[in-house]
């Protein structure tokens, strides 16, 4: 760690997954252990590490219907928020060092290469690419490339010292998403849509992140004038599908 002048921690493991006692605990340990032994580290032999980014989530929000979220939101109150709220509060500790911390809370990041895209990819080619319980919740996403983006332009951005939304300035509903989806794909849908009680069924509790959503607004990084190279989702899976 000395021999850099910045740590961006993107550990945690994956939430696809039933949130089982078991399963929660991993998702909640991989985050506070990993930030806690970062934090541990650089007040150890600090060296030139003058900046630290530590992601978080837009689950920090919970879920608030048509609300519009900002930076300045309230923290929920459901599991992923709360998990969120404790790895945000472990990295707080990072200050006391002279080093600066920005919070990115990201959305769902779209890339061929994990997250939630090759499942849905898999989904669409079986025809079975329809939305999820009444189809209205709102999804906040943003494209890999975007990502990457916003961190070279924080890092150059010193003057933002507070949490940051890194999501596209336009979520779409989860009826568009995988409609613009199916017909970037050019396949059919056999089914109209996956009720909410198969959801639940098959998925637990984790169903939540599905069913339920975020229009989760990138308020501080449009403020400092970041421009998204793929702010709409047509364009953006355009691009994926078709490297």
């Amino acid at each position: 760690m000395p021999d850099f002048e910045a740590v961006i921690n993107l550990t945690g493991a994956s939430i696809f997954r039933r949130w089982t006692s078991r399963g929660k605990q991993e998702i909640l340990d991989s985050r506070i252990v990993t930030t806690k032994n970062i934090v541990e580290a650089i007040n150890k032999k600090s060296g030139n590490i003058k900046q630290f980014f530590s992601v978080s989530g837009v689950g920090y929000y919970g879920f608030h219907g048509e609300d519009i979220l900002t930076e300045n939101s309230q923290q929920g109150l459901d599991f992923i928020a709360q998990v969120a709220k404790k790895w945000e509060d472990t990295a707080q500790s990072i200050k006391e060092l002279g080093v600066r911390l920005v919070i990115c809370r990201l959305g769902h990041v779209l890339g061929m290469h994990g997250g939630a895209l090759p499942k849905l990819v898999t989904l669409a080619r079986l025809h079975l690419g329809s939305y999820w319980g009444n189809g209205n919740q709102w999804i906040s996403w943003v494209h890999q490339e975007d990502l990457a983006r916003a961190f070279l332009f924080l890092l150059d951005t010193h003057i933002i010292n507070e949490p940051v939304n890194i999501t596209t300035p336009n979520p779409v509903r989860n009826k568009d998403m995988m409609q613009i989806l199916t017909k970037t794909m050019g396949e059919r849908v056999l089914i109209p849509h996956v009720p909410k009680f198969a959801l639940q069924l098959v998925l637990g509790q984790f169903s939540s992140v599905f069913l339920n959503g975020q229009k989760v607004m990138p308020t501080v990084l449009q403020q400092r004038g970041f421009v998204f190279k793929f702010p709409n989702l047509g364009e953006a899976l355009d691009d994926l599908l078709t490297a």
